[in-house]
């Protein structure tokens, strides 16, 4: 029965990444009441856990959008691996999808120039919404391993612009002169 209702879950979602049992789109509730399981801590929008990856437990992060409060992007942290694991782990994600450019492209600034000598990214579309990216960070030596689903991303983006806003709007107008 449990494998059921994830399958009727997994397939109510389109143009979504998938990651273990864990779809984008679903909501926080939905995610919680299949990953028995898991043990999650809980930050605002994002979800962390551990999970069996390669090998080794590794730290699972699942962001939310903050109105809809739908999943949309899932980090896996690598960090410290051997370059040959890392290798293996690029070949293969490279026989299953294929490579692109950086699907939010936008003109260099000092800001994106700099992040660029601090981290190198990789990208690999999943499906016309969706795309998986490898950050390794030099400046820290962590690996960082994103599924990300573009459609919701925007939405979340769009929550927090809004979000802070509002967090503005409600200072007293003594305060806001201070930022």
């Amino acid at each position: 029965m449990r494998s059921l209702i994830i399958l009727i879950l997994v397939l109510s979602y389109s143009n979504a990444f998938t990651f273990n049992i864990w779809t984008s789109g679903m909501t926080m509730k939905n995610i919680k009441e299949i990953s028995k399981d898991y043990s999650f801590t809980q930050k605002d929008n994002i979800l962390k856990t551990k999970d069996n990856l390669y090998g080794e437990d590794r730290i699972v992060l699942l962001f939310f959008t903050k109105e809809t409060n739908k999943l949309y992007k899932l980090t896996v942290n690598l960090d410290k691996e051997p370059k040959c694991f890392k290798k293996n782990l690029l070949g293969s994600i490279g026989v299953k999808y294929k490579k692109i450019r950086n699907p939010n492209k936008k003109k260099l600034s000092f800001k994106s120039f700099s992040s660029k000598i601090a981290s190198k990214d990789t990208y690999w579309e999943i499906d016309k919404s969706s795309y998986l990216r490898f950050r390794e960070s030099r400046a820290y030596n962590l690996n960082i391993l994103e599924y990300i689903n573009m459609d919701l991303e925007k939405v979340a983006k769009k929550e927090n612009i809004e979000f802070n806003k509002n967090k503005y709007n409600a200072l007293d107008k003594k305060d806001k002169h201070k930022l």
